[in-house]
């Protein structure tokens, strides 16, 4: 209620011009809602008004319910709008960050995208038929598909896979398409790094033959631990040697948490919560919070001269400065370094950060030039081929249950152990 209303409730009588004047204070500058957010009545009369939005539900007030909204079909299938050039169009760069490869842009250009084969996978996994998923994924109706699905799965599932499919949608169908460097991390940011990581077995060039993903195993700690060794020097003791064969191997948060927890990772979930848990407990945190976590006590013992030369460093230069310089060097070395040697050698290549989307045939090559680069970086670290594959198996669940929020759901559960597909709790 509005503060005005308030005080003339409590004087027991309602002035006209009280009255007056708290609908135009609402209506001009919106009023506070029972979730105390701030809602704008003018800009929902100026919705219906412009036919996006209609009203489905009238207020109630012996049922407690307000009205509710919802988009038109007019509006949900009206023609899209087209970018005539929507690879030159850019984010503004700041004069101290480093231009694009021209190779890179090229080779976002040129990716092919199964859209409709993501859809027909989004569907099967939500529930909807076979013949039902062919049928709308060939039609490319957006609103069908997304109507579809909270049929059979519920709300819950529609919203997370209308999140999914309208990124790829406004990329491929739309054609927005924007390439630009993090002014902080210099890292290239594209329509495919945007990409959820399940959805980029769709992703393809024209006359080739399947993708492969070259991973760097636990990215950035290699650097750390070649930057520590850098800064200590001829001091760098026992344990800091330790600590760079565990990042060169790349078993730096397998190791962790044996040394944290007592046993190994019981499954794959377990290990994707102790990378971030690891990393804002240790890396991406303050002095004083690194020292005073369980993790950092745990690690000032297995890691000493490392655990003191964190805290001295983020102490000098602050907590983003070591991040950012890692996220810079990692951006030398597969976007300035990497993509040029690619393009030189005409392999086109997809760049997902610390990572590279490269044809399956020429795997064997860009493995040797980046392992060429790192070894005269002096870095020690471990790499991760991987296929880029469709096929149903045990992880891309996994994946396809985080992505479409399976996890977040309480209102649907597997229908098997190893089923993607979603069952409507009842109780």
């Amino acid at each position: 209620m509005h503060l005005i209303d308030k005080i003339a409730r409590r004087s027991g009588e309602e002035d006209e011009g009280a009255r007056i004047h708290a609908e135009e204070s609402r209506r001009r500058y919106g009023r506070i809602g029972p979730d105390k957010r701030w809602i704008f009545d003018i800009i929902r009369v100026d919705l219906v008004s412009r036919g996006i939005i209609r009203c489905t539900r009238w207020a109630d007030k012996d049922r407690n319910q307000s009205r509710m909204y919802k988009l038109t079909a007019e509006w949900r299938d009206r023609p899209r709008r087209q970018y005539p050039t929507p690879i030159e169009r850019e984010t503004p760069r700041r004069p101290d960050t480093r231009e694009t490869p021209p190779w890179a842009r090229y080779c976002v250009e040129i990716a092919t995208f199964d859209l409709a084969g993501m859809l027909r996978e989004i569907m099967t996994f939500a529930g909807v038929s076979a013949d039902k998923a062919l049928e709308l994924s060939a039609a490319l109706n957006f609103n069908a598909i997304a109507d579809e699905i909270e049929r059979v799965a519920g709300s819950a599932a529609a919203v997370a896979a209308t999140e999914h499919m309208a990124q790829v949608w406004r990329w491929r169908i739309d054609g927005q398409c924007k390439i630009g460097r993090d002014p902080n991390g210099e890292r290239l940011h594209t329509p495919v790094t945007n990409l959820g990581g399940v959805w980029r077995a769709h992703l393809g060039f024209r006359g080739v033959d399947g993708l492969v993903c070259i991973d760097a195993r636990n990215s950035q700690m290699p650097l750390v631990a070649s930057r520590a060794v850098a800064d200590l020097g001829n001091a760098a003791d026992e344990s800091t040697r330790d600590f760079v064969s565990v990042c060169a191997a790349g078993g730096f948060y397998e190791e962790t948490y044996r040394e944290c927890n007592g046993r190994p990772f019981a499954d794959e979930g377990e290990r994707e919560a102790w990378k971030s848990q690891i990393m804002k407990d240790w890396f991406y945190c303050s002095a004083t919070h690194q020292a005073r976590t369980a993790a950092g006590r745990v690690l000032a013992k297995r890691w000493p001269q490392i655990h003191a030369w964190l805290l001295a460093y983020k102490r000098a230069h602050g907590v983003t400065a070591l991040p950012c310089a890692m996220q810079k060097w990692e951006a030398s070395l597969w976007i300035d370094q990497l993509v040029p040697a690619l393009a030189a050698r005409s392999i086109p290549v997809l760049t997902v950060h610390d990572s590279v989307l490269v044809p399956a045939d020429r795997e064997a090559e860009v493995m040797e030039l980046i392992k060429s680069i790192y070894a005269t970086a002096e870095i020690r670290a471990d790499f991760k081929p991987e296929r880029l594959s469709t096929e149903h198996t045990p992880k891309r669940a996994r994946l396809l249950r985080k992505a479409l929020g399976y996890n977040e759901r309480k209102d649907c559960r597997p229908l098997a152990r190893d089923s993607g597909r979603f069952e409507r709790r009842d109780d």
